[in-house]
């Protein structure tokens, strides 16, 4: 086992699942390349270690660092650079 996390594997699966699913529109073929290259690059860095665990728990725990996205036309306007 690479790191003690508190996670399942469907979590871990459905995980993974849900970052296929964010890109899945994505058709630049610049970007795939781009997407291609930091996913192996993540993959490198967590099977080689030069991540601690807390970074790996990270990868499950986005949403909380995630900001609310403004709904209303006022909540837009003052996160918008023009307030």
């Amino acid at each position: 086992m690479l790191y003690p996390l508190d996670v399942t594997k469907a979590q871990i699966q459905a995980r993974i699942r849900q970052e296929f699913e964010k890109h899945r529109y994505v058709e630049d073929i610049n970007v795939i390349d781009l997407l291609l290259f930091k996913g192996r690059t993540e993959l490198e860095e967590t099977l080689n270690q030069w991540k601690q665990t807390t970074h790996v728990m990270r990868f499950f725990n986005e949403d909380i660092y995630a900001k609310p996205k403004p709904q209303t036309f006022l909540e837009k306007f003052y996160t918008s650079n023009y307030a």
